[in-house]
């Protein structure tokens, strides 16, 4: 219930929810994950970044410690962008960019958070970084297509998104680094997965199929 109203746009009784569920972040399970990440939402929702933030590092440390179960990088790379701690973000990146010996990973797990990390690093003052970044992801998207050159329908409908995905981290990087255009996230709690049906009469859920 307190998902829905988060998606709503009741915050201030989603938070209320939020806040007599939540309990202690020790005794964590897949359920009080999802409920301390949305209470964090919400409180980043009304403006109150400073008890947002004190969510973020408890959920960052569990995380951390493998003490997780569905709060994963993303979603915490997304609040910390969300709460614009962009020293946090790139320090996540380079956790799950790097290996302990300081060797570049792939960048194909990263899909819309690209953005994300690219106005990052320009917001911090690594813009040759971030170029670095960008033509690193454009070249996998390329290689990508070239293994998809093919004659059947399948293969161009394949080649087809990448080549728009290709032409929206063209048009997210010049807008970043020319207008200093900040990236917007939509919902960073689209990953959370929160049961969608509900047959209840009143329910949010009821009413809006939120997926």
């Amino acid at each position: 219930m307190g998902y829905c109203l988060l998606k709503k746009k009741d915050i201030n009784q989603a938070l209320n929810l939020f806040k007599q569920l939540a309990g202690d972040l020790d005794d964590l399970n897949e359920l009080i994950e999802k409920i301390h990440f949305c209470y964090a939402f919400a409180l980043l929702s009304l403006g109150k970044k400073r008890e947002a933030s004190i969510i973020a590092d408890d959920l960052y440390m569990k995380y951390r410690f493998g003490n997780t179960k569905v709060i994963g990088v993303f979603e915490l790379m997304d609040l910390y962008y969300s709460l614009e701690e962009y020293q946090k973000v790139n320090k996540m990146f380079e956790d799950k960019y790097r290996d302990s010996n300081g060797n570049e990973y792939s960048l194909s797990f990263f899909g819309e958070e690209i953005q994300v990390i690219l106005y990052t690093l320009h917001t911090l003052g690594f813009n040759e970084k971030c170029k670095v970044v960008f033509e690193s992801k454009i070249q996998e998207i390329k290689d990508t297509i070239e293994n998809y050159e093919t004659d059947d329908i399948y293969s161009k409908e394949i080649i087809a998104y990448f080549e728009n995905e290709m032409l929206e981290l063209k048009n997210g990087y010049y807008s970043i680094i020319d207008f200093d255009k900040r990236p917007e996230i939509s919902d960073i709690t689209k990953n959370l997965k929160v049961e969608p049906y509900c047959y209840l009469i009143d329910c949010p859920r009821h009413i809006n199929n939120f997926k």
